[in-house]
């Protein structure tokens, strides 16, 4: 699934936020993007490479991620701030995330 610690730390850290959002590849089509910070700055980033052809259908699977990450921050007692983007996205792939707005995730 994901890990939530920090492997290339001299002594391992955990994580304290993943922030997830939609991105817009540079051929029209959208992906999700996942971001682990340790406050505040990020140390891993990663692209899901599905290529969804419309935002909505990308959106739909962010949502599903996120209910899966909160899952497995409850199930482990993980102390991990998960929040997410809602808004279209206004930047293009490869790891970027300009203009990032996130939302508490419930």
């Amino acid at each position: 699934m994901f890990s939530l610690t920090a492997s290339s730390e001299p002594r391992s850290e955990s994580y304290d936020t993943m922030k997830l959002g939609v991105i817009r590849n540079s051929d029209g089509t959208f992906d999700l993007g996942v971001g682990l910070y340790i406050r505040s700055e990020r140390r891993y980033y990663r692209e899901y490479q599905k290529q969804f052809s419309t935002y909505l259908d990308a959106l739909e699977y962010l949502k599903e991620r996120v209910v899966v990450y909160q899952k497995a921050n409850r199930f482990h007692r993980l102390q991990v701030n998960i929040s997410y983007n809602l808004q279209s996205p206004q930047w293009e792939c490869p790891n970027s995330e300009k203009g990032l707005t996130t939302a508490q995730a419930a």
